[in-house]
């Protein structure tokens, strides 16, 4: 039995699986401050009658699985990982002036299948090793009291017991305030020379709509499949004109760039940095804030759409160091 031991000493790594379903041993260890990834289990009652008034007799184990959630600061490196099995596809380029810094594009893959994940849990009293996980949600939050924050939800198959070497090494850069911007346009070619829009706090939520695949004849699923992928992003900025006001009200046909940049220089000038690209969005809801003695806030809420212009609704940059696809 080991000693009684705080949740600090908890580590959490992730690997991506060659084969769906079987154990890899974790590639990237993340640093967390929140959440957690456990066994789940749906428990049957059996509620027959013995001829006695007690309620119920009898219990058995019908599903087990694993789920939870870790709160992550969004990192420069193991934080592709993550993205690859949210969207499916990383398309890796050389970032353009650069010979040792790369751009990883990821793309919604149209398939139900997502790359698979095993994830580690390891602490004083055993190490655990979940196979066949997926991210079943990710939010990202940038606001200015705070590093960029990620909250990842996952699921996956019942753990067993593994083992595993924690190592902090891989990931260098965060991302804080000064590293945010937002940007519209009228196009997806205009968003790298985009208007500048100053905001107080941003959030991005992207669900691919992860089912379990249950079948007969096991109480584990036989796989997490993607079903219909959903991107919308909120943004609290001050009421300085009713620009935003009028884009919900006529549905103006807008693009969006969401970034994050840590100022340190990787290459020639290029910095680690992610962003994320909105198709032509549906500007999903305003609503404007009016309190006594505080300037007056406005809020909306878009919603990504697919453009078959763009032949994209949403996409994701991670610029690294990172020499190869995730």
């Amino acid at each position: 039995m080991a000693n009684p031991f705080i949740g600090r000493r908890i580590n959490y790594g992730i690997a991506k699986e060659s084969t769906r379903g079987t154990f890899a041993t974790a590639t990237y260890w993340l640093p967390w401050r929140g959440g957690s990834h456990d066994d789940k289990f749906d428990v049957l009652s059996d509620e027959s009658t013995l001829g006695v008034i007690e309620g119920v007799t009898g219990a058995a184990v019908s599903k087990t699985w694993s789920e939870g959630s870790l709160e992550l600061l969004v990192r420069d490196t193991s934080f592709g990982l993550i993205l690859l099995s949210l969207f499916g596809t990383d398309t890796k380029t050389t970032t353009s002036g650069e010979t040792v810094v790369y751009d990883h594009t990821f793309t919604v893959a149209q398939s139900a299948q997502h790359q698979s994940l095993s994830i580690v849990k390891k602490d004083d009293v055993q190490t655990f090793g979940y196979t066949g996980g997926v991210v079943t949600s990710l939010e990202i939050e940038a606001k200015p009291d705070d590093f960029v924050v990620a909250t990842v939800g996952l699921k996956a198959k019942g753990g067993s017991a593994q083992s595993g070497t924690t190592s902090y090494s891989s990931d260098t850069y965060t991302f804080t305030r000064s590293t945010c911007t937002v940007v519209r346009a009228a196009s997806l070619a205009g968003l790298t020379s985009g208007t500048a829009v100053s905001v107080k706090e941003v959030k991005i939520k992207l669900t691919p709509g992860v089912v379990d695949d249950d079948v007969l004849g096991s109480s584990t699923p036989n796989d997490f499949l993607n079903t219909s992928f959903m991107v919308e992003a909120e943004f609290t900025l001050k009421y300085t004109d009713a620009t935003i006001h009028d884009f919900v009200a006529n549905q103006t046909a807008t693009w969006y760039r969401i970034q994050f940049q840590n100022s340190t220089t990787l290459g020639v000038s290029a910095k680690p940095t992610l962003y994320f690209d909105f198709s032509s969005v549906k500007h999903d809801s305003w609503e404007r804030k009016d309190e006594l003695g505080k300037v007056v806030m406005q809020t909306i809420k878009i919603v990504g759409k697919y453009s078959t212009t763009d032949t994209s609704m949403v996409k994701a940059v991670l610029r690294n160091s990172l020499a190869t696809a995730y």
